[in-house]
């Protein structure tokens, strides 16, 4: 194969979540619960824009903008036509896409349907696919591609640790969220082909495209390793600008790929340092099995050397703070923070801040355990001893955890370390009342708001603990005014 022997490291093992949430008081609101179908008319809420973001044989993606709030979105339109009876495979994309919790995903907001059309509304990402910047530099530096792998490879390994495999990384389906190549921000898109899978049992089904397609997939089970294959072509395309199995026709390039036949003798590949060509060999071992992970490719010395970015020390020391001081009340309270922060801030507002989740994420898996605190705290407050340190990070733990699995998501990061002011704004609250599509009669029905947050997922009795919490009493609807008031309270 014209290829070094490596080795492949191997970093942890992270225990997962097996109790699942049963009491009344743990009950959390994340961003899945406010994903859900739309009954009114897709065009009623969105306008719909003539560009184009993608187009395929039965579905398309354009640009939209939310009437009332006037927030630019993407829609996946998928047309019935070709959807036969497939419509499981559709359900299942945006059960997975509701499920992710990550910086590098995608997020997707809310679903609609119609006679002809299925419409997933999704996040706008205005710097466009990056199959086109890569077009546009022909190839990138060693310190950017290790930037964008390790930002790919972050998401896929938070994906594999929820037995999720996407099955079509490629170029096209990674997307910026803006034209600024010295800040780039990756976003995986497009689960239409992604499953879920059963640890130590491989899946069937030929996805994907022919250049990053896995050889173990043209012929016969294979596990999520073959995502790791995809985003081995991805490197090698990002450093030398071309892919490593090429062909005239795509049965050409298959025949390739299925040889496993790749090399570093182009005139590309002369500057390009042992530690990247390690890691493409890596990612590109013809045996599944031996080839590296996810979570082993972020943590690769080549990675972490061309991706390290600093975070100033009083930066640290202001989010431990305001770690320290946050607090939850009522659920009400959370469900429209959590719902402005999913959905009304723009990207712009929380990108300092997903950099600095991901500096905290030591091993790079989208979560922030208790040993990732522990090391923030020995280096931002030095002046504490080792027990003092452990006391404030079980502290802060217990606060931030929400969903008790013993790690901070992205959500939950985002809520402990942004300002409440800033969060519940009046025109934050204003535009969050707009997407919900609030009637302009200056009441809300509880049911109503019931069914925008999402909360027709929870039980009876838990929704009928939450509006006791609130003290509406036997009303059936409640002033705008009065809600603002509950929401703000103690602001």
């Amino acid at each position: 194969m014209g290829c070094c022997d490596s080795k492949i490291p191997h970093y942890y093992d992270k225990p997962k979540r097996t109790e699942p949430i049963s009491r009344m008081s743990d009950f959390v609101i994340e961003p899945a619960n406010f994903v859900h179908e739309n009954p009114n008319n897709f065009k009623s809420v969105y306008l719909l824009s003539n560009q184009y973001l993608g187009k395929g044989l039965y579905s398309e993606v354009r640009i939209c903008v939310h009437r009332k709030s006037q927030v630019l979105r993407a829609v996946k339109i998928i047309h019935r036509i070709g959807l036969k009876n497939q419509s499981d495979t559709l359900f299942r994309e945006v059960d997975i896409m509701k499920s992710l919790d990550h910086p590098h995903i995608a997020q997707v907001y809310e679903t609609f349907q119609d006679k002809k059309n299925f419409y997933i509304v999704m996040e706008y990402c205005p710097g466009g696919e990056l199959y086109t910047a890569l077009a546009q530099y022909c190839r990138f530096s060693e310190k950017l591609s290790a930037k964008v792998i390790k930002q790919i490879c972050s998401a896929v390994a938070y994906c594999h640790s929820r037995n999720i495999i996407h099955r079509d990384l490629k170029l096209e389906n990674i997307m910026l969220e803006s034209r600024n190549i010295g800040s780039i921000n990756c976003k995986i898109i497009d689960f239409d082909t992604a499953t879920f899978f059963e640890v130590d049992r491989q899946v069937r089904g030929s996805f994907g495209t022919a250049y990053y397609i896995a050889p173990e997939v043209l012929e016969g089970p294979y596990n999520e390793k073959c995502d790791i294959w995809s985003c081995g072509v991805i490197l090698y395309m990002l450093l030398s600008g071309r892919p490593p199995f090429d062909g005239d026709t795509e049965e050409e390039i298959l025949e390739k790929v299925k040889l496993r036949d790749f090399s570093f003798e182009s005139n590309e590949w002369k500057n390009i340092s042992e530690d990247a060509k390690d890691l493409v060999c890596l990612m590109l071992n013809p045996n599944p099995e031996e080839r590296i992970s996810a979570i082993d490719i972020v943590n690769h010395p080549w990675v972490q050397q061309g991706s390290k970015e600093e975070i100033k020390e009083e930066v640290v020391s202001d989010l431990l703070g305001k770690f320290s001081s946050f607090t939850t009340t009522n659920k009400i309270k959370d469900a429209f923070r959590t719902f402005i922060i999913a959905q009304v801030l723009a990207k712009n507002e929380l990108k300092e801040l997903s950099k600095t989740f991901m500096a905290f994420d030591k091993d790079g898996d989208g979560l922030i355990s208790k040993d990732d605190l522990m090391e923030q705290y020995k280096e931002a407050m030095s002046e504490l001893s080792e027990s003092e340190a452990e006391n404030e990070v079980e502290s802060l733990l217990k606060k931030l955890d929400l969903d008790k699995d013993g790690y901070i998501n992205y959500t939950e990061f985002i809520r402990g370390a942004i300002d409440n002011k800033k969060v519940l704004s009046q025109e934050n609250l204003k535009q969050t009342f707009k997407i919900l599509n609030i009637s302009h009669s200056g009441y809300i029905s509880f049911k109503q708001l019931k069914e925008m947050l999402g909360a027709r997922l929870v039980d009876e009795d838990l929704w009928q603990k939450i509006l006791d919490d609130v003290g509406h009493g036997q009303e059936e609807f409640i002033p705008l005014k009065k809600l603002q008031d509950i929401i703000l309270e103690d602001f």
